[in-house]
């Protein structure tokens, strides 16, 4: 069993979870034997571990604090397969946060924005909503913001449910987006 990370260039985005990615499918896990500690070894509280739906994928949520070194301790039976196959010995991973300066803002303002019909702000990128942030005002901000290129988009959420929701024709209704 071999794992890899969500790591770039040895640092994490606070922004998001560190993923961990198992190469086979895990039948057993033990969050336990997971431990996140600061380069001293002193333990840190406050993340939770939670595996996707493929059981491949774990992500290792915590509110990131910027500029700040880890190592994360894995110990060798922490996941196995339905084999009873480990990892072949304990593995420290050691990384650190992003700058806040390794990030953007962004500030937005909206003319014509129908607050009556639940406005999202749609973020896409290779056709992909990498963020979807319902709209309560005029005027959109965020302090630390991923840089990139971006298409933005407007759904008007009829419904509240924040997806785009496909038409229904028995019921005459469009979604407009």
């Amino acid at each position: 069993m071999r794992i890899t990370t969500s790591l770039e260039n040895g640092e994490q985005d606070i922004l998001s979870d560190l993923v961990l990615t198992i190469n086979r499918k895990v039948t057993k896990y033990d969050s336990s034997k997971i431990t996140l500690s600061d380069t001293n070894f002193h333990l840190i509280k406050g993340y939770s571990i939670q595996p996707d739906t493929s059981f491949v994928n774990f992500s290792l949520h915590y509110n990131w604090p910027e500029d700040e070194s880890y190592k994360l301790v894995i110990q060798k039976d922490a996941f196995a397969d339905s084999a009873g196959n480990t990892l072949a010995k304990n593995d420290t991973i050691s990384f650190k946060t992003k700058k806040e300066s390794d990030y953007g803002s962004i500030r937005l303002h909206f003319s014509n924005l129908d607050l009556s019909k639940n406005p999202v702000l749609q973020f896409v990128q290779e056709d992909k909503i990498v963020k979807s942030v319902p709209l309560t005002g005029i005027e959109w901000s965020q302090k630390i913001f991923e840089p990139g290129e971006y298409s933005l988009r407007i759904l008007y959420d009829n419904n509240k449910n924040g997806v785009w929701d496909p038409g229904d024709f028995d019921k005459k209704l469009q979604q407009h987006v």
